[in-house]
């Protein structure tokens, strides 16, 4: 169907998602594919070459590393303007050049709210979910 022009709707969680990336984007380390963070409620659309291989960029999209597909909505740019390395994760050094924390203390407390998984950074997924607490500043 994708390969005739045809728009598909796919709609998943979690390791289903994942899974249909590892396959789209044909990802052969399972580390990195259980490291994808994909937000929940965020529209992550895939674009097409005709012989089915997804499109790298488009120009209306906002793209998070290492996936190609592109998430519809300003989180991601503002993600993005964070994540100054373009690595898809968010450390405390970039949240302190972006303005989130003044020093050090702060933003080792921001990290202890937004880093879920004890890995010291911040991936989309994680971003995303901290923003829809508000932005609390410590546990």
């Amino acid at each position: 169907m994708i390969r005739n022009g045809v728009n598909v709707l796919v709609v998943g969680h979690a390791n289903q998602l994942r899974a249909l990336i590892q396959c789209v984007q044909q990802i052969s380390d399972e580390r990195q594919l259980m490291t994808l963070g994909v937000p929940n409620t965020m529209p992550l659309v895939y674009t097409f070459e005709h012989d089915g291989t997804p499109v790298s960029e488009v120009e209306t999209g906002c793209f998070v590393s290492p996936l190609r597909g592109h998430y519809l909505g300003s989180e991601c740019l503002e993600f993005n303007e964070i994540d100054t390395d373009g690595s898809g994760a968010v450390d405390a050094t970039e949240f302190r050049a972006a303005g989130f924390c003044d020093n050090d203390d702060e933003c080792e407390a921001l990290m202890d709210v937004a880093d879920n998984n004890g890995d010291k950074l911040v991936d989309f997924k994680e971003f995303m979910a901290w923003e829809a607490k508000g932005r609390p500043k410590s546990r």
